[in-house]
């Protein structure tokens, strides 16, 4: 017996809620399907809908109208296994009349674990021939294709022509209709208006509080071939609540397809993209919208499926089901690191932190093994067809399996055989013969999750995170610019977070003479200069960054600032507008400017030479302090606190993590002791402490949903380009700026960020130590997909993906994976 599927009975925050999708497995030949009558205006309509894709390496069409008459004109809008979205239209078999292609050097659409909003809107009447066919990916017109061709004026297309048959999730065409392409994931919210161009702004607005693009409820009129399908009728999944009645037949769909995972509730998946560990790793292959993966594996090359969640906190459920008889499957959580596996192995044996505890019960196929993690008091529940195997039910007992990692972590598959699993994290892809969902009404589960233990959804997550900052612009921005030569302000973007910026970091992007990084702040003021890719001292540079405006800040005519026609970038980061206090937290007084609230701090002191603490002011232990000499030239020397022998990096040199074989530089630089929440050590050694000279740190402490300061080991994996299959690093969120350094090897510190590259690939790099201009040399292999959860390696060089090297990396959002509210971020 199947239950239907309800949506949650909390509401969201902001009103609007999307209860059901659809899923669609292209191995299953799914479509949705129905005969087209007298349109409205056949010259003149929108189609509205959001997507969250499933398989990636595949062209996959999520519309495909087919008109069957002689000559058999018909379209095609599907994602492209290069990652790009194309709009097409026929008028037989090869002619190609209207073509829209985003291109692999335009707006790619790689992240499978976020929402993505289109909207087509055509008008073939309109003399203007871009206006005859607009796109709009979350709320914004996409202006540049690779491939841009528009159809003749008037044109009648297939996609609202009378007696042309309609599909979702597959293409035909030719003489015999024969199908493909067919899509793969998750469609919501699936409207077509007839006889209206309209705009996203009648689908969906942008959230006040993080700009994040989000749902709204249709109020218009749909036309004659208008439709609505909401898949709120798991009897009928083609049902049209327009109220025309314009129903589509499904195919190939069951009612297992209906899911409460929506734009407004985005669950957990299986991710597609994640491949971590030694590149002789298999990756596994995915269907029924990433819920399913079958490893692949065999002898000892090994597969890890990786949740798209990860989570520090909280009570968390989720089952998995047993599709064949395992031979060598471990299952359970595990850190981006691969070293705190902690979870059960299908003869019992079970994990904590990677060590081998026991033996419970053994499973097999047809099993339905439930999870129940509590990360907040370290304790794990295994369950084997509702009986839980180490302890009484986690709702009333407390003697769980215990565990010590304190890292995010996320749910993982590992396999050396050829395994299949089915995971249910509330949107299950098998039938569910009882039905339950978590105690806040979220999921469908075969058993009850224990109380208190919650389906891992957006709106679950963003409860148990409680993130603070739901628009990464108030306290972070990068704005280009273009040199002029006179002196000027910089105003940042109007969507910017509108703040005083407190440290300013400039770079030229395209001079013909290198010129070095310039870094402002405003503790010390205006002209105040430092220099990331040398190791002098501070300099005074009366025509350099002179200011601090209160949306911006001011420059003079200098040329590493602001030459006449000169792109240049600005990354900016907000203190405390300037003002200061004195700090005694430490056994030096420091004169601090902290963001408790955006973990970042400006502190300066004269030094000691000798070992000595430092107040920071963020009241949370920093993971990053980036320490300069002002008075002498000497390193940038700066704490990491993921390191594991010196913790100490140089930023202007390309140095690996400097050694402590040879002298203690752990005790020289930091005197052997790690911050903590009040204030960080320094050692003797002149660059951090010298006697009587100026000293300033920029301090870093990580702050849910908008920053993460961490490690991950490359991989090696995949040639350069939009097929390459780096390493995938979770941040929790979409990220605004990243800069990565290998720190076992003599690398750049490469800097890339979300305006210089809006779209995926990001490959434009500057590097903090060069004063080299930007490059996007694909010979360097340095690309990576930005994503909503973090950010995806696109090469295999050893500045960025390296098989077995490790890399520390210092990421800072555009907008958490869910805001405090509730809102899922968009797919990128």
């Amino acid at each position: 017996m199947t239950f239907p599927i309800l949506g949650g009975n909390t509401a969201v925050a902001g009103g609007y809620t999307i209860d059901n999708s659809l899923r669609f497995n292209d191995g299953d030949s799914p479509e949705l399907s129905k005969t087209l009558g007298s349109p409205t205006n056949n010259k003149i309509y929108t189609f509205s809908m959001w997507l969250k894709r499933g398989v990636i390496d595949t062209s996959t069409t999520f519309i495909g109208h087919y008109d069957g008459s002689a000559s058999n004109p018909f379209v095609t809008v599907q994602f492209q296994s290069s990652g790009t979205l194309r709009v097409e239209a026929y008028d037989n078999d090869t002619t190609s009349v209207m073509a829209l292609n985003t291109g692999t050097s335009g707006q790619l659409f790689r992240d499978v674990s976020a929402w993505y909003h289109i909207v087509l809107a055509f008008d073939t009447t309109q003399s203007t021939a871009s206006n005859r066919v607009k796109v709009y990916v979350n709320g914004n017109q996409v202006t540049s294709f690779g491939t841009e061709t528009y159809p003749s004026q008037n044109k009648v297309l297939a996609f609202n022509k009378e007696n042309t048959e309609a599909y979702y999730g597959v293409y035909k065409y030719g003489n015999s209709g024969s199908g493909g392409n067919f899509y793969d994931g998750y469609i919501a919210e699936l409207f077509f208006i007839d006889g209206q161009q309209l705009s996203p702004t009648d689908f969906g607005e942008f959230d006040e509080d993080s700009g994040i693009w989000k749902p709204k409820e249709y109020e218009g009129t749909f036309g004659n071939n208008g439709y609505f399908l909401d898949f709120e009728n798991s009897g009928s999944l083609g049902a049209d609540s327009s109220g025309n009645g314009n129903n589509f037949t499904p195919t190939n769909l069951a009612s297992t397809d209906q899911t409460t995972d929506t734009p407004t509730n985005n669950f957990c998946t299986l991710n597609s993209i994640y491949i971590n560990g030694a590149s002789s790793n298999i990756a596994p292959t995915y269907s029924e919208g990433n819920t399913i993966t079958n490893s692949g594996g065999s002898g000892t090359s090994a597969t890890r499926t990786s949740s798209t969640f990860e989570f520090s906190s909280g009570k968390w459920y989720w089952e998995v089901k047993v599709n064949d008889s395992p031979s060598a499957v471990d299952i359970g959580i595990n850190n981006n690191t691969i070293g705190a596996l902690c979870g059960i192995r299908q003869d019992g044996t079970y994990f904590t932190d990677n060590n081998n505890q026991g033996t419970l019960t053994s499973f097999t196929s047809g099993d339905i093994i439930s999870f129940a993690f509590d990360m907040d008091n370290k304790k794990m529940y295994i369950a084997k067809n509702g009986t839980y195997m180490n302890s009484a039910n986690p709702s009333t007992s407390t003697n769980g399996i215990s565990f010590t990692t304190t890292d995010s972590m996320h749910c993982q598959f590992k396999s050396r055989q050829d395994d299949s699993l089915s995971a249910n994290f509330g949107n299950p892809p098998f039938s569910i013969t009882s039905g339950n969902s978590d105690g806040n009404g979220y999921g469908n589960f075969e058993y009850t999750p224990p109380s208190g233990y919650l389906a891992l959804c957006t709106q679950n997550l963003a409860t148990a995170l409680s993130p603070t900052i739901d628009d990464g612009s108030a306290y972070f921005h990068t704005q280009l610019y273009t040199g002029n030569g006179s002196a000027r302000t910089i105003t940042n973007d109007a969507n910017a977070g509108d703040f005083q910026p407190d440290w300013v970091w400039v770079k030229h992007r395209n001079h013909p003479t290198a010129h070095s990084h310039n870094l402002v702040d405003s503790s010390r003021g205006g002209t105040k200069t430092l220099y990331s890719s040398n190791n002098g001292y501070e300099e005074t540079i009366t025509q350099g960054i002179t200011g601090f405006a209160t949306d911006g800040f001011t420059v003079g005519t200098n040329v590493a600032v602001n030459s006449d026609t000169i792109n240049y970038v600005a990354w900016q980061w907000r203190a405390n507008g300037g003002t200061t206090s004195s700090n005694t937290d430490g056994t030096i007084t420091s004169t601090v400017q902290a963001n408790q609230t955006a973990g970042f701090s400006i502190v300066t002191w004269t030094g000691t030479g000798a070992n000595a603490t430092v107040g920071h002011g963020l009241g949370k232990t920093p993971k990053v302090v980036i320490v300069k000499n002002r008075s002498d030239s000497d390193n940038w020397t700066v704490y990491n606190n993921n390191l594991s022998d010196s913790k100490a990096l140089f930023l202007q040199d390309t140095n690996a993590e400097i050694p402590t074989s040879s002298y203690n530089f752990w005790s020289l630089y930091w005197n052997e002791t790690d911050p903590t929440s009040s204030v960080f050590s320094v050692g003797v050694d002149n660059s951090v402490n010298g006697s009587s000279d100026n000293i300033i740190a920029y301090c870093f402490a990580e702050i849910e949903g908008y920053s993460k300061y961490g490690t991950y080991t490359g991989n090696g994996t995949g040639s350069f380009g939009p097929f390459a299959n780096g390493t995938f690093v979770y941040t929790g969120f979409k990220p605004a700026w990243v800069m990565i350094k290998r720190t076992d090897g003599a690398n750049g510190w490469n800097i890339f960020d979300n305006k210089r590259n809006p779209f995926n690939i990001v490959e434009k790099q500057l590097f903090a130590n060069s004063t080299a201009p930007e490059d996007s040399d694909a010979s360097h292999h340095a690309e990576r997909d930005y994503l909503s959860n973090g950010f995806k390696l696109k090469g295999n060089g050893n500045d960025i993906n390296a098989n077995g090297a490790t890399y520390s990396y210092y990421a800072i959002a555009e907008n958490p994976f869910v805001t405090s509210s509730g809102v899922p971020v968009t797919a990128r």
